[in-house]
């Protein structure tokens, strides 16, 4: 399937108008440490973990799943590890605001009888299964075994936001997350930027010293 995802990176973008701003959403190829749940407990329904937009926390009426329970959730394609599902809700807080993360969407449903649904917290911004499909970047069956209702996607808002509800009209929105890489709002400067900083400074000060020793009076014997 990852290689299939590979092939899909940068085949298909568009964008929904929600409530207050524009949500986008994009094909991705499967990140690299991609199982964010994998150092949480099965049948844990809170909790915290890392993904790419750094720490986040999560409350579900589901659970931490792997494999699936039949008529109840249904593991993602490909997903042999720990991924989290809910029906009424599974909400997912990061610790800092951001404009957009990374998600496996499994078993999209679209097809106008069953439904998923994904609400960012800024302006109740919501894609939706029936987005997907109308965008064709989703059959919406739900079908856990096509890779086509199983997709990486990224999406974005124009405005950050600090928390995503994913709920179903029946059993179930299973998804996964990518592991840790930086693309969190938190205005505190990467170790590189400092380090750029620093060197910055430093020049500023060698140049201003020199400066001052050329400008400094001459004394005639």
């Amino acid at each position: 399937m990852k290689s299939l995802l590979l092939g899909l990176s940068i085949a298909a973008m568009g964008a929904v108008t929600a409530a207050n701003a524009t949500v986008s959403i994009v094909q991705i190829a499967s990140p690299g440490n991609w199982s964010a749940f994998d150092n949480v407990g099965v049948g844990l329904s809170s909790g915290s973990t890392a993904t790419n937009s750094g720490l986040i926390t999560f409350t579900t009426d589901g659970n931490v799943a792997v494999g699936t329970n039949v008529n109840v959730n249904a593991a993602p394609a490909g997903d042999a590890s720990h991924y989290l599902w809910g029906v009424g809700g599974a909400t997912i807080t990061f610790a800092n605001a951001v404009t957009s993360f990374d998600i496996y969407w499994g078993s999209i449903d679209g097809n106008g009888n069953n439904n998923n649904s994904l609400v960012l917290n800024v302006g109740s911004d919501t894609i939706t299964g029936v987005d997907l499909v109308s965008m064709g970047l989703a059959n919406g069956a739900g079908d856990q075994f096509d890779t086509f209702d199983n997709q990486w996607f990224r999406i974005s808002d124009t405005n950050p936001f600090t928390s995503f509800t994913a709920s179903s009209t029946t059993n179930a929105f299973e998804f996964d997350m990518a592991g840790p890489s930086v693309t969190q709002t938190s205005g505190v400067p990467e170790p590189s930027t400092w380090a750029m900083m620093l060197i910055g400074f430093a020049g500023l000060g060698y140049a201003a010293f020199h400066r001052r020793k050329d400008c400094a009076p001459r004394v005639m014997a």
